[in-house]
């Protein structure tokens, strides 16, 4: 009867705080199974998807605070959010089918709807004023005249 008493009083721990992860394995374990997206799957499985959808929930949120601090914002908004899955590549790649509610929509304006810059004249030299040399007045040396040397 003792040895029931001592199994009784082992502390239970969960199979999240086992496997090091912060989202319910057991939640996503029974959802697999009752969705039935497979006959069988290994016990492992669940614990393996957790983490895989805590680390790509951490990437978004992550890349989504760094749009909020450009924003120079607290809160991470569904905006921040939609511009964060659209501006990092492989989230983009993952996410691109998904609609995000109240995320509107990415900047982008064809270049062909853009209005047409109208060539640049290009300035034409001003020219620079010379100024002209100003004579200076020698003596006039008289070669019939000897000189003083």
């Amino acid at each position: 009867m003792s040895e029931n008493n001592n199994q009784a009083k082992k502390k239970r721990t969960s199979r999240s705080k086992k496997a090091g992860v912060s989202f319910p394995v057991g939640r996503i374990d029974r959802k697999l199974r009752e969705r039935r997206y497979a006959k069988r799957f290994g016990e492992q499985a669940s614990v393996y998807m957790t983490a895989v959808i805590e680390y790509l929930v951490a990437e978004v949120v992550e890349c989504a605070g760094f749009e909020a601090k450009e924003e120079k914002k607290a809160r991470i908004t569904p905006r921040h959010l939609q511009l964060a899955v659209y501006k990092d590549m492989e989230l983009h790649d993952l996410l691109s089918k998904i609609t995000i509610a109240r995320g509107g929509v990415y900047p982008h304006i064809q270049t062909v709807l853009l209005p047409k810059k109208a060539p640049i004249p290009i300035p034409t030299p001003v020219p620079i004023p010379i100024p002209t040399p100003v004579p200076t007045t020698t003596p006039e040396i008289n070669e019939d005249q000897p000189t003083d040397n």
